[in-house]
C-alpha cells in the first residue's frame, strides 16, 4: 500500500525555484530590508559617532633629510638615491627599535608609546622620509613625532656615520582629527545589515514548504489539480 502512495515523502521531487519568485518575495518583503538597513546603520552611527565607544585619531608628521655626501660633491648620483631608497627599511626598524623608543620616552617623560603608531615613508627618488604618528591627543602626537626625529638624527649618525641628517618641517599640533572614518564605517555597517537582511528572506523562502499555489502541489507531490474551490467570505450574523 506504502509502495504505491504518491505522497510518501521519499520520493517527492525537489521545489524548483526562480529568480523571479525569489525577487517576488523580496519586494513582498521590503519593509523588513527598510528596517533591518536602517536598524543596523544607527547602531553603526551610535558607535563610531559616539566618543565613548570610539577615539578621535590624530596625526601629526616631520620631513627630514638623510644625506651621505662627501665633501665637495654636489651631486647626487642614482645609485646613491637607489642605496639610500634601499636604506629606508632599516631606518624604519631603527626608528622602531627600542634604542630610539626608550630616549623618546625618556625625553617627553612617558612610560611607553603604547597605543601610538608610527610610520616612516620615502619620497620616491629622493633622500626625503616621513615620520608620521598617530594618536588620540593631538598635543602628543607632534610631541612624539618631533622627538623621534631628533632622537633618530642622533642615533643614524652614531650607528650609521650618515654626515648630514636635517630636519626640513617639524610636526605641528593637528587641528582636527584624520580618522576614524566615522562615515564611511557606518555606510559599511548599513551594507551588512542590508545583505543580511536579502540572505535571511532568501533562506526563509528556500525553506518554505508550504504549499501556496496549485503549481506547489504538482512540484511538491506529483499531483495533477483536478479542479478549485473558491472561498466565499460571508457576513456572519
Amino acid at each position: 500500500m506504502n509502495e504505491n502512495n504518491p505522497l510518501r515523502t521519499s520520493d517527492q521531487p525537489q521545489r524548483d525555484f526562480d529568480l523571479l519568485e525569489i525577487l517576488k518575495n523580496l519586494l513582498a518583503h521590503w519593509y523588513v530590508i527598510l528596517i533591518a538597513t536602517v536598524l543596523a546603520t544607527a547602531i553603526g552611527g551610535v558607535y563610531f559617532f559616539m566618543p565613548v565607544f570610539t577615539q578621535d585619531v590624530y596625526s601629526s608628521s616631520t620631513l627630514i633629510y638623510i644625506g651621505n655626501r662627501e665633501e665637495g660633491d654636489s651631486t647626487i648620483s642614482t645609485t646613491a638615491l637607489s642605496i639610500s631608497s634601499a636604506l629606508i627599511g632599516d631606518y624604519q626598524q631603527l626608528i622602531q627599535s627600542r634604542q630610539v623608543t626608550k630616549r623618546v620616552c625618556d625625553e617627553l617623560g612617558l612610560p611607553s608609546l603604547a597605543g601610538y603608531s608610527i610610520s616612516v615613508n620615502s619620497i620616491s627618488n629622493t633622500r626625503f622620509i616621513r615620520i608620521s604618528v598617530s594618536g588620540p591627543y593631538p598635543e602628543s602626537v607632534a610631541l612624539i613625532a618631533n622627538s623621534i626625529a631628533n632622537v633618530f638624527s642622533d642615533v643614524v649618525v652614531e650607528l650609521m656615520d650618515i654626515r648630514n641628517v636635517s630636519v626640513i618641517d617639524e610636526a605641528v599640533v593637528p587641528s582636527a582629527p584624520s580618522g576614524p572614518p566615522r562615515l564611511r564605517n557606518t555606510m559599511i555597517v548599513g551594507a551588512i545589515g542590508f545583505a543580511v537582511s536579502v540572505v535571511l528572506l532568501i533562506v526563509i523562502e528556500l525553506a518554505n514548504n508550504t504549499v501556496k499555489t496549485p503549481d506547489d502541489i504538482e512540484n511538491q507531490f506529483g499531483i495533477p489539480v483536478l479542479a478549485m474551490i473558491a472561498l466565499v467570505e460571508t457576513d456572519k450574523k
